[in-house]
C-alpha cells in the first residue's frame, strides 16, 4: 500500500482547473494505520517481524486482499527536496491465503527485513 497525506502539490493534475481547486487534493483510499503513522513520525523505516502480533498492523487489509502478511516494513515517503515527509508506503512479505508457508515463514526471527532492505525501500521512496 502506498499512502499519501493530503497536500496541495500531490493533487491529481486532471482536477487542477483553478487555483481554488488546487486545495482539494487527490487521495487514494488506503487506511492510515498506526504503523504507517509511526514511520512518518520517525522519518525512518519501521520493521515488524510478525505483523499479526503487532497492534500497529491493520489485519483488515489482509482480509480484504486474501493475503497473509508476516513481515512488514513501513517506510516514510519524502518530498523531492527531502525535507518533508509526505506519507508512507508499506512493504510486506507473506503468502496468499490457502497456500501453506514453509518453515522460514513460521519463524519470526528468520528472513526478517535487513538493513539493506530498509535502505533500498528508502531509496525507492525518494523517487
Amino acid at each position: 500500500a502506498l499512502v499519501f497525506k493530503r497536500t496541495k502539490n500531490m493533487m491529481d493534475p486532471r482536477q487542477r482547473r483553478s487555483s481554488m481547486s488546487a486545495y482539494s487534493s487527490y487521495q487514494q483510499v488506503v487506511p492510515m494505520t498506526p504503523l504507517l503513522k509511526e514511520a512518518m513520525r520517525r522519518g525512518a523505516p519501521v520493521v515488524v517481524a510478525d505483523a499479526h502480533t503487532d497492534s500497529r498492523f491493520d489485519i483488515n487489509a489482509d482480509t480484504a486482499s486474501r493475503f497473509r502478511s508476516l513481515r512488514v516494513m513501513a517506510v516514510p515517503v519524502y518530498s523531492p527536496c527531502g525535507s518533508t515527509v509526505l506519507g508512507a508506503m508499506m512493504v510486506t512479505r507473506g503468502w496468499a491465503l490457502g497456500m501453506e508457508p514453509d518453515e522460514a515463514w513460521r519463524d519470526p526471527l528468520l528472513d526478517v527485513f535487513s538493513d539493506e532492505d530498509a535502505a533500498a525501500a528508502m531509496l525507492m521512496a525518494q523517487q
